[in-house]
């Protein structure tokens, strides 16, 4: 007998297709396990360079973060003046676990107002991870306070009654201006002399290093007016906390009108 040619029966072709959709997600089943395995395995550990925090004149602490991913781990940071990296703090243990963990080693004995380059490194025995190159600048002391100096004239001095080789004990007065981000970018001095008392406004010149020029108008015994102009340079040479405790520097003296010279001295001295 002729007709339309029949098919499979309805539960024969529901049974195929659920086949095919049981064997895709059998196969994204294996895959998924596969993924989850493979992140399980052991391998070299993830080392990232943090900041550089609680920064002071001579300290600072290193962070950073350390993955040992499943194996015993070690790091340590490497640090110095240049990326060559020349120190290192000493190993300590990241664990065995499979999470970041945070790390950190202190630094002190630092030399301030320097910059430091640094990087944190991790090793296991599957290898070793290099963080990567991060850097940051020590604070500057202030030069703050009284200081008592020891000037020592080092040329001239005759217009101001004075003589190479003299040597003067005086208190200088300085006051920090402008200070931020660890370092100040003027400081103002009061000095007494045989003159007068004179004030001097000088800015940064280089580390914990301040200089300037400037003028002055005095009078000579017979009553005629002199001038005179002052170059100043001081630096900071020690310090306790943030606070310079000795201190270096120059004065360079022109005179002229009623009394003409030169006068060149030299002092250093201590906080009070």
């Amino acid at each position: 007998m002729g007709g339309r040619r029949q098919g499979p029966p309805r539960w024969r072709r529901h049974g195929a297709r659920w086949a095919i959709l049981g064997a895709a997600v059998l196969a994204l089943g294996v895959g998924a396990v596969q993924v989850t395995s493979a992140q399980l395995v052991p391998g070299a550990p993830d080392a990232h360079t943090g900041d550089a925090k609680a920064v002071g004149i001579r300290s600072a602490t290193l962070t950073g973060t350390v993955n040992p991913n499943g194996v015993e781990t070690t790091y340590h940071f490497k640090w110095g003046h240049a990326r060559n990296h020349q120190h290192s703090t000493p190993p300590q243990s990241a664990g065995a676990g499979t999470d970041p963990v945070h790390v950190e080693a202190d630094l002190t004995g630092l030399d301030f107002g320097h910059r430091y380059h640094f990087r944190l490194v991790a090793e296991n025995t599957e290898g070793k991870t290099l963080g990567r190159d991060r850097s940051f600048r020590t604070d500057e002391p202030r030069i703050d306070g009284k200081y008592r100096v020891r000037v020592k004239i080092k040329h001239g001095g005759g217009a101001l009654g004075q003589h190479p080789g003299q040597k003067l004990t005086r208190t200088y007065r300085f006051g920090p201006r402008r200070c931020h981000a660890g370092r100040c970018h003027k400081v103002k001095l009061r000095r007494r002399a045989k003159q007068g008392t004179f004030n001097y406004l000088l800015k940064r010149r280089g580390n914990a290093a301040f200089g300037g020029d400037h003028g002055f108008r005095g009078w000579c015994d017979s009553g005629l007016r002199f001038h005179s102009n002052t170059r100043v340079r001081v630096r900071a040479k020690a310090a306790e906390g943030n606070t310079a405790t000795r201190i270096k520097g120059s004065l360079d003296v022109r005179t002229h009108d009623c009394a003409h010279g030169l006068e060149r001295a030299v002092f250093k001295g201590g906080a009070q």
